[in-house]
């Protein structure tokens, strides 16, 4: 008998093993692993047979080697330590031996008080001995002269496990037998197996919450996480204890009432196999409920308005499939796969994969499947309620943490709200034909999402259906899957109850993005954490999804929190209920307050978050995503603690330092900063200076002269301390205001356009070389980077920030306008005007001017340049060819000027193209990398894409831009798209 057992475990258990773990199996269809596949097979056969013979040979031994081949006689070691209470089996029937062995006898009878047979544990002690003959086998390996392979060791060990745990199972049986025939009475063990499965169903919810570590755990914060696994077996181990005697109880020693015990048991577990568990348990009522609330809203007769729709019953068509939604926006359900009895080293012990339900079909990591078949599963109630299905028989991470004792335990409560549905890679057919076996497969956690599928073949009978439930089981905020298609721009909206702040859902999503996809998402949450009067900053914080150096995405993370300027019912809401906005979710039954309160701070963080976009509508500009993404950023991205009153007592000094440099007695250095005094016309500055006052008679004799003019060294002198007292603030607000790391922020991006004047002057370019060593080594990087030095510097201009639109027009040649002048002097943008172009493509350049108005008559000052490249198959420019002076960035002037552009071009081509060539060599640094990809940001906000498949590398307009395919990035724009969206937006 225990040959036979054997050897079925070590059938059941491999196939098993293969089917859920193919990759381990070595079932990849890749190289010469079926060769492998077949030795290690051939090798586990020889270790069971080998393992099936040892079980045989010690069953049949046994009685010679412990009992003295005498069934009533005991071996002497139990005569010696077991004097007294070993008692001899009667000489009767075998079945008559059977009662007084197991101890039935004895226990109806009710007497002794104590039984103890050690022929129950026969079965466990042969697997016992043949499994330590096995680990002897397997110590010896060590001093063998030859090796095994690897893929043998693993047979081996497989055999030997598997050996060594029947062995365990069947002695804690026994034991547990033990318990049941020397157990008197039955009524506190029904007392005491009924409180704890109803303590248990009652702290369903608090599973998951109490493997959430404390910040400071103390002694009972650490004993928390094992109290579901004490209660779940403690319940299971009772419940044991009360079934046996019961049995004992009802049938006694008489065989008939067993047989008729055992078929009734038989008959309930065959009818089992036709349960359909998705309607057995809580999932149906939770779907219909959920339903009628959500969906079913929807659900008006003809004629019928809401307030007749308030019903609570379910209605027909509350709940549509999903392949009937609508194809944007997609809606995607994102659950957890379980993966129970899969590798838990290959999924890192999460116990699940994450799995997503669309309009589309159901996908499950790199598999996926459409809508092919009628089902329950592809409802939109079904599929939401597997997501929210907080509390189930199988709970991924959870699930493996607490143990198999709470599967079981919660599938006989059916305790159960999850969904099963076919693998993607499964084939599709009828109905199941035994549904019972998922439901088992739910009671013993053999749930598996894992397993690899080659292509064109079917997952085997353990893998062709999956189980789902709730997301958070595997990641709780969806953004997992986001990220897997690469989604550029991501709201996230993290409403879980987080009474401690800690960032617990958003901490698990960045750590399995980051292991699983490599992609890293810098954050910054400080500005959502509370301060001691329970309030925060805002209530939005944005980071940055770093899928590539050059690709990058933007996340704007939401969480419920209180900042001060909330409407008065919501702050009353919260003064009486301290744990609003994180109350536990425990709570379905929210009364009118409660839910208006949520609805209203929900409300109110989003009108914050997204003011800007109301704020600036009258612009006219074309709101895309990109747009509203890019905009968030920049108004709600981090500022660093008191960088606010830094910039503002930075601000200051620097204000009196140019006040003093407006009295000095030379203006060369101010005309060197504010270099766009060159270009105001001679009239508009005799209109500004004041008439001379009349000349004073001549002094009386001995009366001190009038000074003459300025001494040049006393004023070279003084100009070179006045620099140098500039650069030192300069290098102070570097260090204060952080800029190396926050040189982006609003706050400090005047800093940078003012420093992109005082860098870039002839004097400060001049005594550079001299002042450099006497400051840190860091500014000095900082200065050399973001203001590059140029040779031969010239006389310099500027212009001025102002953020008007300006005029876009052609000109024949740059001339010498501001922006042509910075172009060709101070920046190191190539200048590429005169370099010859293919035959049939042409330059043409751009300007946008400024109107500085005057009573007299406006005053034109050039604020940007762009040389545009047009040839026949299209027009457009590189990232070297579109200039604005540094000094002007942040102030809408490139904005406006590519806006206008844009329509310039649109008159000689319809499609656009931009080439954002590669860092030059020298310069491939930290700052050249952040500014290719503003360029990217730029052109994407105004509606570019990535888009090779209009233009060839060898056409003429490649050839121009030097488009380097392994470098550079083209972009493309369909202007008649974009011009239509525009006036749409402008209202034209």
């Amino acid at each position: 008998m225990s040959g036979l057992v054997t050897a079925a475990v070590f059938y059941l258990f491999e196939r098993m093993w293969r089917e859920f773990k193919r990759e381990s199996a070595g079932l990849a269809t890749r190289g010469a692993t079926g060769d492998s596949f077949s030795r290690a097979q051939k090798r586990y056969l020889a270790f069971a047979l080998l393992a099936v013979a040892a079980v045989v040979g010690l069953q049949v031994w046994l009685p010679h080697l412990v009992y003295g081949a005498r069934f009533e006689g005991p071996w002497p070691l139990y005569e010696g330590v077991l004097a007294g209470a070993w008692r001899q089996a009667p000489a009767d029937s075998g079945i008559v031996r059977w009662w007084a062995v197991t101890g039935i006898a004895t226990a109806a009878a009710g007497s002794p008080p104590w039984f103890f047979s050690p022929r129950l544990f026969d079965y466990g002690v042969v697997w016992l001995l043949c499994g330590l003959g096995l680990v002897l086998l397997r110590m010896t390996y060590s001093v063998w002269p030859w090796s095994w392979r690897r893929e043998t060791l693993a047979a081996f060990d497989r055999v030997l496990m598997r050996v060594l745990g029947m062995a365990a199972l069947w002695c804690g049986i026994a034991a547990l037998w033990h318990v049941v025939v020397n157990l008197g009475g039955l009524i506190g063990v029904a007392v005491g197996a009924a409180t704890s499965a109803g303590v248990f169903a009652a702290l369903r919810n608090w599973v998951g919450v109490a493997l959430r570590r404390p910040t400071e755990a103390g002694a009972m914060d650490r004993l928390k996480p094992y109290l579901p696994q004490v209660l779940a077996y403690l319940t299971l181990g009772l419940v044991a204890v009360l079934a046996g005697g019961l049995l004992i109880e009802l049938a006694g020693t008489d065989w008939w009432r067993w047989w008729q015990a055992a078929a009734a048991m038989a008959t309930l577990l065959v009818l089992a196999l036709f349960i359909k568990p998705d309607e057995f348990g809580l999932h149906a009522f939770y779907r219909e409920r959920i339903a009628r609330a959500y969906s079913g809203a929807c659900n008006l007769a003809e004629g019928q308005h809401a307030a007749d729709n308030r019903g609570t019953e379910p209605r027909e068509h509350d709940d549509p499939r999903l392949s009937e939604l609508r194809p944007r926006p997609l809606h995607l359900v994102c659950c957890a796969a379980n993966d129970l009895s899969g590798d838990q080293v290959e999924t890192l012990g999460r116990g699940a994969r994450s799995a997503v339900l669309s309009k589309y079909g159901f996908s499950l990591g790199r598999y996926a499947r459409p809508w092919t078949w009628p089902s329950t599963t592809n409802r939109l109630g079904s599929a939401v309620t597997a997501s929210a299905a907080a509390f189930n028989s199988n709970m991924g991470q959870i699930s493996v943490r607490v143990g198999p004792a709470v599967s079981f335990l919660m599938t006989t409560l059916n305790l159960r709200l999850g969904l099963w549905v076919r693998h993607p890679a499964a084939e599709v057919a009828g109905s199941r034909r035994w549904p019972g076996v998922l439901y088992y497969r739910e009671m013993l956690a053999l749930t598996s999402a894992s397993g690899r599928v080659a292509p064109g073949q079917s997952p085997g009978t353990m893998l062709r259906d999956v189980h789902l439930s709730d997301g958070g089981h595997f990641e709780n905020l969806a953004l997992y899957e986001l990220v897997r298609r690469h989604c550029r721009y991501i709201i996230v909206s993290d409403c879980g109850a987080d009474r401690t702040v800690a960032f617990d859902d958003l901490g698990n999503a960045l750590r399995r993005i980051r292991e699983d996809f490599g992609v890293d998402i810098s954050l910054d949450v400080a500005p959502l954490r509370p301060g001691a009067d329970g309030r925060s900053k805002q209530h939005v914080a944005v980071g940055t999804i770093l899928y590539s150096p050059t690709d990058r995405g933007i996340l704007l993370y939401v969480k419920p929190t209180m900042t001060g300027d909330e409407p008065t019912d919501v702050q009353q809401y919260r003064t009486r209920n301290t744990a609003f906005p994180h109350e536990g979710t425990g709570d379905q039954f929210y009364d009118e307050a409660q839910w208006e309160s949520y609805r209203r701070l929900g409300l109110h963080a989003a009108d914050s978050i997204f003011k800007f976009v109301a704020r600036q509508d009258s612009e006219g500009r074309n709101r895309t995503a990109d747009w509203v993404f890019a905009e968030a950023s920049h108004q709600w991205g981090p500022t660093p603690e008191g960088l606010e009153a830094r910039v503002l007592e930075m601000s200051k000094r620097f204000g009196a330092l140019e006040a003093e440099l407006q009295l000095r007695q030379s203006r060369g250095l101010l005309a060197g900063v504010f270099p766009e005094l060159q270009h105001v016309p001679a009239d508009v500055k005799r209109a500004w200076v004041p008439a001379a006052p009349a000349p004073i008679a001549p002094a009386a004799a001995g009366a001190p002269q009038a000074p003459g003019a300025p001494d040049a060294d006393g004023v070279l002198s003084s100009e070179l301390a006045f620099l140098l007292r500039a650069t030192q603030l300069m290098e102070d607000v570097w260090l204060t205001c952080e800029l190396d790391r926050w040189w982006f922020h609003d706050l400090n991006l005047g800093w940078i356009n003012l420093f992109a004047r005082w860098a870039t002057s002839e004097a400060f370019r001049f005594w550079w070389p001299l002042l450099a060593p006497m400051f840190s080594p860091g500014f000095r990087r900082f200065i050399q980077e973001r203001f590059p030095m140029r040779e031969n510097q010239a006389a310099l201009s500027s212009a001025l920030a102002n953020p008007q639109k300006g005029r876009v027009r052609q000109v024949d040649r740059p001339g010498h306008g501001l922006a042509a002048t910075w172009w060709q002097q101070r920046s190191t943008q190539p200048v590429r005007w005169d370099e010859p172009l293919p035959a049939s493509c042409r330059r043409v350049f751009y300007e946008n001017v400024l109107a500085l108005p005057r009573p007299a008559g406006d005053v034109e000052m050039q604020a940007s340049l762009a040389a545009v490249t047009v040839c026949d198959l299209g027009a457009g420019w590189t990232s070297d060819d579109f200039f604005v002076p540094p000094s002007l960035w942040g102030a809408g002037i490139g904005w406006y000027f590519l806006e206008g552009l844009l329509h310039e071009v649109r008159k000689h081509s319809s499609r656009c193209y931009v080439v954002v060539k590669a860092p030059r060599e020298g310069q491939r640094h930290q700052v050249a990398r952040d500014d290719r990809r503003s360029f990217l940001e730029q052109y994407r906000k105004i509606g570019f894409r990535e888009d090779q498949a209009h233009l060839k590398n060898e056409s003429p307009l490649c050839t121009a831009f030097g488009y380097d395919p392994e470098l550079d990035v083209i972009l493309t724009l369909d202007l008649e798209q974009w011009a239509s969206a525009w006036e749409r937006r402008s209202g034209a």
